[in-house]
């Protein structure tokens, strides 16, 4: 059995989410708390972070503990080969796959999760409680004027800790849009995004 530990909101543990599925692979999901995290803690830390992060997996059948979403990936497919590979083909194309898995995570992922917390803060700011705060101090967050008055308030600090208000000065919206437009345009003509198989690359995006 594999446990997932995970947020249920982010799009990193959805992609693992995917991949289990896809693999056919036994899994049961453990949700944590954003902040604490004290589930994970349950397991050591890999000596190479520094910090326990999400999604991570512990695979009951080996003892590993492994964390972050494309390591994951990874050691999914390497420990299981007669499960239906996210990692098709010959090195080339593997290796094709996984800078491609990269490439979605970064230009894609995050600027994607950027502007979703900035459209939540300026639309719905108190749906933020509701994803941090809800089990936290029995329900207390979960009052709707603690709620409206907690939600203002962490899309200031989301918003001062991450310069959201600086995307439209870097140019962040046109980056993106023209990254999916020539994303776009490739996948007009491929069934694909690498290769000839549905793959990683494919979940990810």
């Amino acid at each position: 059995m594999i446990t997932l530990y995970e947020l249920h909101w982010s799009h990193y543990c959805e992609k693992i989410r995917l991949a289990l599925n896809y693999m056919g692979l036994p899994w049961q999901m453990i949700g944590i708390d954003a902040f604490k995290k004290e589930q994970l803690r349950w397991h050591p830390l890999p000596s190479h972070l520094k910090k326990h992060t999400v999604p991570a997996i512990h695979d009951d059948q080996t003892g590993q503990f492994v964390m972050d979403s494309t390591p994951i990936l990874r050691y999914l497919a390497a420990q299981y080969p007669q499960a239906p590979q996210l990692f098709p083909g010959d090195a080339a194309n593997r290796a094709a796959i996984d800078a491609r898995i990269v490439e979605f995570d970064t230009l894609l992922g995050l600027p994607a999760r950027r502007f979703g917390y900035t459209q939540v803060i300026l639309e719905c700011p108190s749906l933020l409680p509701e994803l941090f705060l809800s089990n936290r101090a029995g329900g207390l967050f979960n009052a709707p004027m603690l709620r409206f008055l907690a939600g203002n308030f962490m899309g200031m600090l989301l918003s001062k800790r991450f310069d959201m208000h600086r995307s439209e000065k870097l140019g962040l919206y046109e980056a993106l849009e023209q990254y999916l437009v020539a994303l776009a345009e490739k996948l007009e003509e491929l069934e694909f995004v690498i290769g000839t198989e549905f793959s990683a690359a494919d979940l990810t995006l």
